[in-house]
């Protein structure tokens, strides 16, 4: 598991570390392990998991069961086993010591600090709690306090090495690398050949512009322990950064050679082979990764991205639906699962969209991507079944995910948007309001105003707002969408149809908004144009009935009237409680010379509009036709 330890100010390849660096397991903890020298790390996992079978209150062999699942990356079962650890034993420091690594794992920080804490009250002389306890302090926003703890911790117990390195790392992410480099020689006279001690001083180096001396550091890391990944993936992102790209590569297939069972540095070869555009190699880099550390999120991220880059989107979602698989219970999973259903498959695959969005509120309530992926798929859905209950619960799911982020400027644009189409319109008004009040510059704020006074038709107060939406985001579908309906309202057909154009060129995957311009198409003589335009809109969504509908008026006006009923049948099977499609049925028929179905066509939409003084008058014409023939 990944973490950030250097921030934005570090080159790609030394902006993170690995928890293993800042959570390692002391002496006293390798202590806790019967004798099993000789032991792959694979064998030691399966014998200590036959010791717990066999002496299921052996506190001592559950907290090491957890710190090898740990260091295999196997976060769920480490979990598991440091529970287990302090249910057995409540007064132990070591079991909470090794819960709180379980929730660190988790990224459950607050959670991570109680059990620390509880670990340090039994045992203040555990310098390793202190040591983690001042690191997950940090990642709670009080680097003031974990600071203190950790100073106070190497003063009490000199020798503390683990303290002396997170209390560098402390010093990095607050940029006092000279200080933090100090600190790390410090750790590196008790421990000359502790390896993240080294890879974190050659960092700050790097930093500081002493990269010979960094590389060295790196280096010499490298050589105490070739099978650590970390230390290789350091070194290649080090010669990257000075300028040495093809150094880099060889670096990380000298570490592959070391420990051809990284996962990491296949991860980290993938990445170096998509910048050569090396395709194939990147993809059996990526794979092979997650073939070795399922767990490693990073690793199947790296994986999907590469097919979504080559447009490969059913592979993509056939990867992540591995990953998922394997990690049943990661969040970030999920929602790339839905995100990808919802914006790369053509169409968009909306309900699966929203079941795998709705599994990510679940892990992670407090993620307002995930809540914002569930209110568009309930919107698109409410949208494409003409459902004003999906769209509520497009609402009803903003509202929540606002519960956790009330000041989400993304979901209370979604709310906005579904207020507008709801015509709650005082809502609508009031959330936009909000967003001002909150960012008086966020982008899309002018259009939701545009969009606002075009629907209460108040067209003086929205003028205004349409040149500023436009300034605000001039690459926006959305916006050149709202000004288009501004100016149909308005009368303006020439400039709603130019807006809609510049709508389609930057994003030609909505199919309202291509619907919208065929029929503008249809209207201005560009019947051509129009056909193209809604052929494309039904290819996105094909049940969609006013696609439907706008297609079939196009086949009318060039008198193909068999292409025209099959459209209008199409929409009614969609939406057959609309009467505009038998009408046009009808009209369809009686062009075709079929009198008695027309009838039974313009009937129907009779009963469903009684008072359509049109469709009377077009019964009466057919009942004429009828008794002619």
């Amino acid at each position: 598991m990944i973490v950030s330890v250097w921030g934005k100010n570090a080159p790609p390849g030394m902006d993170y570390d690995f928890k293993a660096s800042d959570f390692s397991l002391s002496k006293s903890k390798l202590d806790l392990l019967p004798q099993s020298d000789g032991m792959s790390f694979p064998e030691k996992i399966h014998f200590l998991e036959k010791l717990t079978q066999k002496e299921p209150q052996n506190t001592r062999a559950w907290i090491q069961l957890g710190y090898a699942y740990f260091s295999s990356a196997d976060m769920d079962k480490a979990f598991a086993a440091f529970k287990t650890s302090v249910t057995l034993d409540s007064k132990s420091d070591l079991a909470w010591d090794g819960l709180g690594v379980g929730y660190a794992c988790k990224n459950e920080w607050s959670s991570a600090v109680d059990a620390f804490q509880k670990a340090f009250a039994l045992n203040p002389r555990n310098s390793d709690a202190a040591a983690h306890l001042g690191y997950a302090l940090d990642e709670t926003g009080k680097q003031a306090e974990a600071e203190k703890l950790l100073r106070e911790t190497v003063k009490a117990d000199p020798l503390a090495f683990f303290a002396w390195n997170n209390l560098g790392r402390l010093l990095c992410r607050q940029l006092k690398y000279k200080e933090a480099i100090d600190v790390f020689n410090q750790v590196l006279q008790l421990n000359p050949e502790f390896i993240f001690a080294l890879r974190n001083r050659g960092v700050a180096k790097f930093m500081m512009g002493n990269n010979e001396e960094a590389i060295q550091d790196l280096r010499k890391a490298c050589e105490i322990d070739p099978k650590q990944s970390i230390v290789w993936i350091t070194l290649a992102a080090a010669y990257t950064a000075a300028g040495q790209p093809d150094k880099s590569l060889e670096v990380v297939q000298q570490g592959l050679k070391a420990n051809p069972d990284g996962a990491e540095l296949w991860q980290s070869l993938g990445t170096l082979y998509d910048g050569r555009e090396k395709t194939n190699e990147a993809l059996e880099a990526f794979r092979k990764a997650c073939e070795l550390r399922p767990q490693l999120i990073s690793s199947w991220r790296n994986l999907v991205n590469y097919h979504l880059k080559l447009k490969e989107a059913v592979k993509a979602a056939a990867v992540v639906q591995q990953a998922i698989d394997a990690n049943p219970h990661e969040a970030e999973l999920w929602f790339l699962q839905g995100s990808i259903y919802f914006d790369q498959t053509v169409p968009p695959k909306y309900k699966e969209a929203l079941s795998a969005f709705q599994k990510a509120t679940e892990l992670n309530p407090k993620n307002p991507a995930a809540w914002r992926g569930v209110v568009n798929c309930y919107y698109r859905l409410g949208q494409r079944e003409r459902s004003l209950d999906l769209i509520r619960q497009s609402m009803s799911a903003a509202q929540k995910g606002l519960e956790a982020n009330p000041d989400n400027l993304d979901l209370l644009t979604e709310l906005s948007t579904i207020y507008l189409d709801l015509s709650m319109l005082p809502e609508v008004e009031e959330t936009l309001l909000k967003i001002q009040r909150i960012s008086p510059e966020k982008p899309g704020l002018s259009a939701g105003f545009v969009a606002l006074y075009t629907k209460t038709k108040q067209y003086e107060k929205a003028a205004p707002f349409v040149q500023r939406a436009l300034e605000e985001t001039p690459k926006n579908a959305l916006v050149w969408y709202i000004l288009g309906e501004f100016y149909i309202a308005k009368g303006m057909a020439k400039e709603a149809q130019q807006c809609l154009e510049k709508s389609c060129e930057i994003d030609r995957s909505s199919c309202r908004i291509l619907t919208m311009l065929g029929i503008l198409y249809n209207l201005n003589g560009e019947s051509d144009k129009a056909l193209k335009v809604l052929q494309d809109a039904t290819l996105l969504d094909e049940k969609v009935d006013g696609t439907w509908e706008a297609l079939a008026s196009v086949y009318q006006g060039k008198r193909n009237y068999k292409e025209a009923l099959e459209a209008h049948e199409k929409a009614i099977s969609i939406n057959p409680g609309f009467p505009l499609h038998w009408k046009g049925k009808a009209t369809d028929l009686m062009c075709l010379g079929r009198i008695d179905e027309s009838i039974v066509a313009i009937k129907e939409a009779l009963r469903l509009a009684p008072d359509d003084s049109e469709s009377q008058s077009t019964l009466q014409m057919l009942l004429v036709l009828q008794k002619k023939n």
